[in-house]
């Protein structure tokens, strides 16, 4: 849309000023960055080329030589990425405070629970959730080897001062933490737009721990069917 938007108004570059294409096409930019982060930084840097291409001086050429011209290009860039920044801020800001209400909702259910029994995945499900209110914010897959573009969980907890052991920082290109007993490794990622996570590396080991035996039961169910 935004080289579209510069193509058009290229035919009546006389008419219309730098300034109010530069203005249009700043609508679509913070229109983007509105409903994804990403869409918008990039909605942002195609508009300020196409801008550039189109309608500064020399025409259909990306160099520039008027200052006015180099400022409206950078300023149509700077607006679509603040934007997108706060878009980013905004819904980390949103999912955190969820997030946070639904741990609370979590501990509250789990002491009802164990105060008038209930079934034990509920209040496994509960106490997983009341601990780490980042959890249902990571994606998770398993792979067959370990991947070697993503940093590895170690299952050593660090030590010294100023370290928090059990907290693990999870980037947003996700990490790698090893199954036991060889049966690969899992995939956790932050899903999209959250940026990276912290979770606790005791609960996260231990639902690695938990996995692999429930996978070792299906493949001994399998083997003796």
């Amino acid at each position: 849309m935004a080289i579209a938007v510069a193509w058009a108004t290229s035919a009546v570059r006389t008419d219309m000023t730098i300034a109010n294409t530069a203005l249009v096409l700043a609508f679509v930019s913070v229109a983007a960055a509105l409903v994804n982060p990403v869409a918008g930084f990039l909605t942002s840097a195609v508009a300020a080329l196409a801008l550039n291409y189109f309608h500064t001086k020399p025409l259909h050429s990306l160099r520039m030589t008027e200052p006015g011209e180099i400022l409206t290009v950078v300023l149509l860039v700077l607006l679509g990425s603040l934007v997108s920044i706060a878009t980013t801020m905004r819904v980390r800001s949103k999912v955190a405070v969820h997030r946070t209400d639904a741990s609370a909702a979590a501990t509250r259910e789990l002491q009802e629970l164990l105060s008038h029994g209930g079934a034990l995945p509920s209040v496994w499900l509960n106490a997983v959730q009341s601990v780490c209110a980042q959890a249902g914010s990571i994606d998770v897959s398993l792979r067959s080897a370990t991947p070697s573009d993503v940093p590895v969980i170690s299952r050593r907890l660090p030590s010294g001062p100023g370290s928090d052991g059990d907290a693990v920082v999870i980037p947003e290109t996700g990490a790698a933490l090893l199954l036991p007993n060889g049966r690969g490794a899992l995939l956790l990622r932050p899903q999209a737009g959250l940026g990276a996570i912290t979770a606790g590396r005791t609960m996260l080991l231990q639902f690695a721990d938990q996995l692999a035996s429930a996978l070792a039961e299906a493949d001994h169910k399998r083997s003796a069917a």
